[in-house]
């Protein structure tokens, strides 16, 4: 199952890059296309953040690895196979928010201070610089600061306008497709488990409920779902 798995994902990437080929399209260019979406999504974010001014840059990398992530100089990035994994651009949305949380929360400036970052250079011999700066930063990072990033990067994307519902509609994804190579060096640094999609849909409904937002609201509290998980969570 993990190697029929692994397989559909790579055939589905192979089936994108034929049809950009025959497109007529290069891979300069649809890396551009790439960049200029990215930024488009990730920027309509920044004004929602706590520390706006702690992001530096917006990059698309030019790697077929399904990854994303910040760095201590302030940067964002984000492969191109996690380009090509998005369904819509509000899942690239809920990427964007998390990481750009990481940089508001300063979860890497703590994180550095606390002594939570391990030293893994070894372990990241032979890779890019990216590589090496993704396992520094989240290697060890702490689970608070992931609850903390799922929340605050919900909260940017959907006041940017954003469908909430991306986010869990993308850790449910990256939950039936744990187990595959594809995922492997983002979920090293980003475990999902059920835990964690509970606690996004716990999160749409509090938000609401606590008029933190209000798109989507209407028809997130009439949810009877949401609501018995949310209620079911508050109780414990």
């Amino acid at each position: 199952m993990k190697t029929l798995k692994t397989l559909m994902i790579a055939a589905a990437l192979i089936v994108m890059a034929a049809s950009a080929a025959s497109a007529g399209r290069t891979r300069e260019q649809i890396l551009q296309e790439a960049q200029a979406e990215m930024e488009r999504v990730c920027s309509s974010l920044i004004p929602y953040m706590e520390r706006p001014g702690n992001v530096t840059k917006l990059e698309v990398i030019d790697k077929d690895d399904i990854n994303a992530f910040a760095d201590n100089e302030g940067r964002v990035a984000v492969y191109m196979g996690m380009m090509n994994f998005f369904q819509s651009e509000d899942e690239l949305a809920a990427v964007c928010g998390h990481e750009l949380a990481h940089l508001s929360r300063e979860h890497i400036k703590k994180s550095m201070k606390t002594g939570i970052l391990a030293t893994v250079v070894s372990a990241a011999v032979g890779g890019t610089a990216g590589d090496i700066v993704g396992n520094l930063i989240y290697t060890k990072d702490s689970r608070k600061h992931e609850r903390e990033a799922d929340r605050n990067g919900l909260y940017y994307a959907w006041q940017a306008g954003f469908d909430p519902y991306a986010s869990v509609a993308l850790w449910e994804g990256m939950s039936r497709l744990r187990d595959t190579m594809a995922l492997e060096k983002y979920l090293s640094t980003h475990p999902v488990h059920e835990e964690r999609i509970e606690n996004f849909h716990v999160l749409l409904y509090r938000m609401c409920n606590d008029g933190v937002v209000t798109r989507y609201c209407e028809e997130i509290m009439a949810d009877p779902k949401l609501a018995q998980m949310y209620h079911e969570f508050e109780s414990r």
